[in-house]
């Protein structure tokens, strides 16, 4: 996919830059954005853009710098930390993770911890995306995941992002996916979340609204969404080892006390 999409971009782009400048450009190792770190150049307001030539000649080197000699592209599929999250989630409710590399998810949600080198305050979040700045629902359900994977709430990152979230109005102000999450591990009131009746599906693409008017990838979210917000279930999940192991409690999370279903 990465091989056909950079082929695609360069054969748009009729400039072509010089072969020398992209043996300067060319990684020894696997392309990573967490490890470009050549500085991004600064804009001024008397500083022109380049011309839309110069503008192609800077992308088709920065393509195939990162190609291989053997002609393909590969990259790390970077996406945000939700992700990774609702995984750790979903393993534990099938109770499937023993057969994952629990401590390699670990690492990742903690590589994308952000602490803000300008703030005088203890606080650290996690992003949607680069340079975004904080994210509430984000940092919630890596929070989430970091204490489903047995990580205390004292360790400094997760008492750092816990400030992050108080302070931004608690995981109550988070999205309705983060609440969603919450509410199937028993930790969020399901009567808390707007409702999405099944018998949508009923509605024929002539009605005003259906599902034949959302896009693929809303199909494959919106419809299991309708299962599990008519079936409200709750998976209790256990923290910890075999022998101290608690059932997940998410309740330092709200600013308004317990949120739990009754």
């Amino acid at each position: 996919r990465c091989t056909i999409a950079a082929n695609l971009r360069l054969k748009l782009f009729v400039p072509v830059c010089d072969e020398e400048e992209v043996k300067h450009m060319r990684p020894q190792q696997p392309y990573n954005q967490d490890a470009y770190v050549e500085p991004l150049p600064t804009t001024t307001t008397d500083a022109p853009p380049p011309s839309l030539d110069e503008a192609i000649r800077r992308t088709q080197a920065l393509l195939l710098s990162q190609q291989f000699p053997e002609g393909y592209w590969w990259a790390e599929l970077d996406c945000y930390i939700s992700i990774i999250s609702q995984t750790v989630m979903l393993y534990k409710i099938l109770g499937v993770d023993q057969g994952y590399p629990l401590s390699k998810m670990e690492a990742y949600i903690r590589q994308q911890l952000c602490r803000p080198s300008s703030s005088s305050s203890s606080h650290a979040y996690w992003e949607v995306a680069y340079g975004h700045g904080g994210d509430l629902s984000m940092t919630v359900e890596a929070y989430m995941a970091l204490r489903l994977l047995g990580v205390p709430p004292s360790d400094p990152d997760l008492a750092d992002s816990l400030r992050f979230i108080l302070s931004h109005g608690g995981a109550s102000a988070s999205r309705v996916f983060t609440k969603i999450c919450l509410a199937l591990l028993g930790c969020f009131d399901w009567g808390g979340i707007p409702a999405l009746p099944p018998w949508f599906m009923l509605f024929p693409a002539s009605f005003v609204t259906s599902i034949y008017h959302m896009s693929y990838w809303a199909r494959t979210s919106v419809v299991p969404l309708f299962i599990i917000l008519d079936k409200k279930p709750i998976f209790p999940v256990r923290i910890g080892s075999a022998t101290s192991a608690t059932l997940a409690n998410f309740d330092e999370l709200f600013t308004e006390g317990s949120c739990r279903n009754a």
